[in-house]
């Protein structure tokens, strides 16, 4: 029978699973793939960073200095990244910061090969990749929303964090066992590659037409044009505080795994290898989760239950009486963590206007920069009291302070409202 002129025509058939529905568009296929290229390289150049700065110098001082180099021009800089990404065009903007970055590891392998490398090319190279960093990352937060649409966001968030969790399994993994396969030098060119796919591949997405249309002022003055933005949202402004209650008090404990492996369990480097794991496999299915969820508009409740039960298996992981049972409870509490993460951000981006998104965006990443910072009240506590007091003290002060903010804050609970009230009927 002849369909009617009127008739709507057919959805075109879905191609991939609903955890995987976003890799349906095109375009987000090629920035999912430059995603993954340019996470697994980084991740893995990062363990090779740390080995090349311990090789050069025999310090333990010099890798908190490779950490630093890479920190804090990307907590100085986010601001001004979040305004270059509301600026410019955003598919050329990431890949003039991924050619910066991968100018700099080219100088770096270069001078590698040639048997010149000194410790302070390794920060000047760094510091480059921190300098890019910011601009990159919201860039491409935003982009998503050009590619897909806000009612289509959530899976494509949830693949793009997806990508990043699992490459901080895959990355420092593969980058382990290449070294004494192949060797240092062979491994650093195959991150450069990875690279140049990464770059690459960006070419596969279309430009978007930056958000900005009037003549821009002042960075200053769209910086405070942007915070001026997140004060009078209110919702915005609620869901980007809530979400730092556990990269501030809660993700530090990740730099005490060393100590849980060394002096708690008797583990050692092996058994600080499979605590990483472990951590970055939560993170891994706590994506596929909200992946697999799709657009679902039901997710204050979830963000509330994942916030609470992270503190729960947090505290038990601190004093698990054994290493196998630890490894359990570290994985649920990544999961849940990383879990309220990935719709807290899904959350933000949904609520907040295409021509502010880069900077918002920028906050994000300046909030998730705190992390280190929070390492110092925790490693404080942990000299003092042991490294179990210290992060059940920091898994019992996210609880109190998960219950007391959705307790008091009305707009909190009534997030899926302030969401669906954004977006229309359909969220």
């Amino acid at each position: 029978m002849q369909q009617p002129a009127n008739a709507s025509p057919d959805p075109p058939p879905r191609k991939f699973p609903v955890a995987l529905m976003a890799l349906d568009n095109p375009e987000f296929r090629w920035l999912f793939a430059s995603n993954m290229a340019y996470f697994l390289s980084m991740m893995g150049q990062f363990a090779l960073r740390a080995v090349l700065a311990w090789q050069l110098t025999e310090s333990p001082l010099a890798l908190s200095y490779i950490s630093l180099a890479i920190g804090i021009p990307m907590l100085l800089l986010a601001p001004f990244g979040g305004v270059v990404a509301d600026r410019v065009e955003r598919r050329n903007l990431i890949i003039a910061g991924q050619l910066i970055i991968l100018s700099a590891e080219v100088a770096l392998f270069t001078l590698l090969a040639m048997g010149k490398l000194e410790f302070w090319h390794l920060l000047v190279g760094t510091a480059a990749m921190g300098c890019a960093f910011p601009a990159i990352s919201s860039a491409r937060q935003a982009i998503i929303a050009n590619i897909m649409g806000k009612q289509r966001l959530g899976n494509a968030l949830a693949l793009s964090m997806g990508s990043l969790n699992l490459s901080r399994v895959l990355g420092p993994a593969m980058a382990g066992a290449l070294v004494p396969g192949i060797g240092l030098l062979p491994t650093y060119f195959l991150g450069i590659v990875l690279y140049s796919i990464g770059l690459l591949s960006m070419f596969g997405v279309k430009r978007h037409p930056h958000p900005i249309e009037d003549k821009p002022g002042s960075p200053i003055h769209e910086i405070l044009e942007g915070i001026r933005y997140i004060k009078n949202h209110v919702p915005l402004r609620v869901t980007l505080l809530i979400g730092l209650l556990p990269t501030c008090i809660a993700f530090p404990f990740q730099s005490l795994l060393v100590v849980f492996a060394e002096e708690v369990w008797f583990t050692g480097t092996q058994g600080f290898g499979f605590l990483q794991a472990t951590f970055g496999l939560g993170g891994v299915m706590a994506t596929v989760i909200v992946a697999q969820r799709g657009n679902s508009n039901v997710r204050q409740r979830i963000m509330f239950l994942s916030l609470s039960a992270m503190g729960f298996f947090l505290a038990g992981f601190a004093y698990s009486p054994g290493f196998q049972l630890a490894l359990v409870l570290l994985f649920f509490a990544s999961l849940c963590g990383n879990l309220f993460l990935t719709l807290n951000n899904i959350v933000v981006q949904l609520l907040v206007d295409d021509r502010v998104r880069g900077r918002v965006s920028s906050v994000l990443l300046m909030s998730i920069s705190l992390t280190s910072l929070g390492t110092v009240p925790l490693a404080s506590l942990a000299q003092k009291f042991g490294a179990p007091f210290a992060v059940a003290a920091s898994a019992v002060s996210l609880l109190v302070f998960t219950l007391g903010c959705f307790a008091v804050s009305k707009t909190l609970r009534g997030m899926d409202h302030h969401v669906r009230e954004h977006l229309g009927p359909v969220s």
